[in-house]
């Protein structure tokens, strides 16, 4: 006990000098009293929201400290919120456990801590894999979005089986079942804060911490902490399973979006290329190009020299990357609401309209952002090919508008027309159904005889 004296005495005058530093001029002031209340009339599946004194010290970093890492922090909400709440509704856990990435890691898809736990959700190496992700010199899904939100559902979810307690789950996710299990045994208690004495002392405090990122989250707008809203490449952004070989250098070729945007979205792959394998990889890029890719990964190797034409490095920046779509509530309804009758997702909704509140009122007015997709054909190929049923026809939005938050990368748009073959057909009967296009023509412009079959995937090039 004297030995540890000192220390004690030490931490105390730490507390008490910080307690009495004065406050600037533009420094928030916390009222203890709202917060209070606010905790307790905090609904949560997880834990009880307690006002503690640690508690209060992560809110203190939160919303005096450090409030551009929480505008950013609530920024990158809109990126990964959806994905956790898919994934928390699948594996039926509480929605709150989305708040946990804001303690792991910030939610920074590349964040890796000084013990090597890597990702948004922190994985070591070992539990990463124990958990079916991949990791070795070339990819490491600890940093694969859905991948890594998968395995941590599974994981959280074997340790609220464990301990059927989520303050206990969410302890043993910080420190391991072992540690949790020693401080029930010491403490002679199953309670979070009756044996938190006895786990490690960063665990000590984990709970506490996600009790203030959920109050963040919830509570960030009354704080006047206005979120930095991330581009809407980052914002609206899909999936696609590759099991082939492709370089990070194909697909800005082949979408026009740049290399440093596809390592952003794909930090998994260690190199820039995806590794080719039968049960394939995600490739996460924005919605407006996934169209164009997977355009290129149905198209025989053969017949993507198209794609890969140095047409595509020299074409002018695409200006007008997303549409926006306004709309005005004729009735009240909530947000929520809103969000499924207009298929967004809710977190999006609140941040592109700055709306305040859970209710909207009749007559107001709300804006959608919508991905203009890249397309590969001409507007004159489009007219023609438009009722083709073999073919693939370009679908624009009828109103586009810059996206004032939006990294412009390369068009893709080719100089010369092509199309994608969607059905098997001969030369010649596509040209029957081509206005103003001979067998001919298209037979000496693809290097092909006129009575060729054309296999599905193949992509031609057109003389228009």
């Amino acid at each position: 006990m004297n030995r540890r004296f000192p220390a004690i005495l030490q931490i105390a005058a730490a507390i008490w000098l910080f307690a009495i530093l004065p406050l600037g001029a533009n420094t928030p002031v916390l009222d203890d009293k709202i917060i209070r209340e606010r905790l307790a009339g905090m609904d949560s599946l997880a834990v009880d929201m307690i006002d503690h004194p640690v508690v209060r010290g992560y809110l203190r970093r939160y919303l005096v400290n450090d409030r551009k890492l929480s505008a950013a922090i609530m920024g990158r909400t809109l990126q990964y919120f959806p994905l956790f709440e898919k994934y928390l509704r699948a594996y039926g856990l509480p929605d709150e456990l989305k708040y946990l990435p804001i303690v792991e890691s910030a939610l920074q898809l590349s964040a890796t801590s000084r013990v090597g736990a890597v990702g948004l959700w922190q994985f070591m190496p070992e539990t990463g894999r124990a958990f079916g992700l991949e990791i070795n010199d070339y990819v490491d899904e600890r940093m694969d979005p859905v991948k890594s939100t998968r395995a941590a559902m599974e994981y959280l979810k074997s340790l609220h089986d464990r301990f059927q307690n989520w303050e206990l789950a969410l302890s043993a996710y910080n420190a391991g079942a072992g540690r949790v299990r020693r401080a029930i045994r010491r403490s002679g208690s199953r309670k979070f804060w009756t044996l938190r004495k006895y786990l490690p002392r960063e665990t000590r405090n984990y709970v506490p911490a996600f009790i203030a990122a959920t109050y963040l989250a919830n509570y960030h707008n009354e704080h006047d902490i206005l979120i930095q809203v991330p581009p809407l490449d980052l914002q609206l952004s899909e999936p696609t399973l590759v099991t082939e070989t492709v370089t990070f250098d194909e697909i800005a070729r082949v979408t026009g979006l740049s290399i440093e945007l596809i390592r952003t979205l794909n930090p998994a792959f260690i190199h820039s290329f995806v590794p080719g394998r039968a049960a394939g990889y995600i490739v996460h890029l924005p919605k407006r190009a996934t169209l164009a890719f997977r355009d290129f990964l149905r198209t025989a190797p053969e017949n993507r020299a198209g794609f890969l034409s140095d047409d595509q490095r020299t074409a002018a920046p695409q200006q007008e990357q997303y549409s926006r779509k306004s709309f005005v509530v004729r009735e009240k309804i909530s947000v929520a609401e809103l969000a499924g009758v207009l298929r967004q997702d809710l977190w999006h909704l609140r941040a592109w309209n700055n709306l305040q509140t859970d209710t909207l009122e009749a007559h107001s007015s709300i804006a959608v952002f919508v991905p203009v997709q890249i397309s590969r054909w001409g507007p004159v190929a489009r007219k023609i090919l438009a009722d083709l049923p073999f073919l693939e026809p370009e679908n624009l939005p009828e109103k586009k508008i810059n996206s004032q938050h939006e990294v412009n990368p390369d068009c893709c748009r080719m100089q010369v027309p092509h199309v994608y073959i969607r059905k098997a057909i001969r030369l010649d009967r596509l040209a029957g159904q081509l206005s103003g296009l001979s067998a001919a023509t298209l037979a000496q412009r693809n290097n092909l005889k006129t009575n060729q079959k054309i296999k599905t995937g193949t992509l031609l090039r057109l003389d228009l």
